[in-house]
Formats: structure tokens, sequence, C-alpha cells
């Protein structure tokens, strides 16, 4: 799990590269300028129901 939280690890840019070499986005001309220029948000759909009980407490929790 740690190459996944160090951008600056080889093995990092290794799994990265993994992830989307297959879609076309990564033979735009862009895609290596922008890559990691941005925040992403992650939402774990599991734990967050899980802490709602409910698709009805799940929506509530994402409007506070």
């Amino acid at each position: 799990m740690g190459i996944y939280l160090n951008p600056g690890n080889e093995n990092f840019k290794m799994a990265l590269n993994s992830l989307f070499y297959r879609l076309s986005i990564a033979s735009h001309t862009s895609y290596r300028q922008y890559l990691n220029q941005y925040n992403m948000i992650f939402l774990n759909i599991q734990t967050f129901l899980g802490r709602a009980g409910n698709i009805s407490g799940m929506i509530d929790l994402n409007y506070r």
C-alpha cells in the first residue's frame, strides 16, 4: 500500500501507468503533462453506506 502513498516512488509510477495504459486517455498528448496535477476525491461507498445505515441516510450525509 505504501507505493500508492508515495508519488516519488518508482513503483508508484509503474502502478499508476498500469491503471491507465489501456485507456484512450493514455495516448493523448497532454496525458503526462496533467498526470498527478490535481487532487481527487476518494469515496468508499461501502463504508459510507455502513455509517449512514441506508440510502436516505447516505444522501443526507453527502449534503452535510
